[in-house]
């Protein structure tokens, strides 16, 4: 185990080369790009600013939270750029079915594709500003706090966003049949 010292880059450095704690990045970076090679792409980016910047990480702040900023403003600074492309069907099937494992009942996989599907679908329709907040929260395990500090908002706004990002998900009518 490498051992780094105890000084903001020390932290950086030990935070993005430890895979367990670099945690659900792609999962968030996934939840803007809504693509899988541009998620990836996205963290690695974002990675590379973080490395950069390590001098000027604020130990005061979680550094999750830091990195997650570093993610959203590396999407936002591609999207003006246009650099995130829209996610490309045949690769979405493609990753799908690499999932599958190959000793279950092919119903079963069926029904949990569609399920899966579904809610995904019903998530990459909400607006942006409710998608992050909800994957962040729901999925991610970001406080509410972290969440404010990340976006740069309030705890009350990301609480509230994610309380009707949820509510949008139950008057989904493409869900109701999954609850029903």
């Amino acid at each position: 185990m490498i051992a780094f010292p105890p000084t903001s880059r020390g932290r950086v450095e030990e935070f993005l080369t430890c895979p367990v704690k670099m945690g659900g990045s792609i999962g968030y970076a996934y939840s803007l790009t809504k693509n899988s090679d541009n998620a990836k792409d996205l963290v690695q980016e974002a990675i590379f600013k973080a490395w950069k910047s390590a001098e000027s990480y604020d130990s005061n702040v979680e550094i999750k939270t830091w990195f997650y900023t570093i993610i959203r403003n590396t999407f936002l600074d591609g999207l003006k750029k246009r650099k995130f492309r829209k996610e490309d069907q045949i690769v979405r099937d493609r990753e799908v079915l690499e999932q599958i494992p190959t000793d279950c009942d092919p119903v079963e996989i069926l029904m949990a594709r569609e399920r899966t599907e579904s809610v995904r679908k019903a998530i990459e329709n909400l607006a942006l500003p409710y998608r992050i907040r909800i994957v962040m929260h729901d999925f991610e395990g970001i406080s509410y706090e972290e969440i404010a500090i990340i976006l740069g908002n309030s705890r009350n706004d990301a609480s509230h966003k994610v309380k009707e990002a949820r509510e949008k998900l139950r008057q989904d009518k493409n869900l109701a049949s999954l609850v029903a």
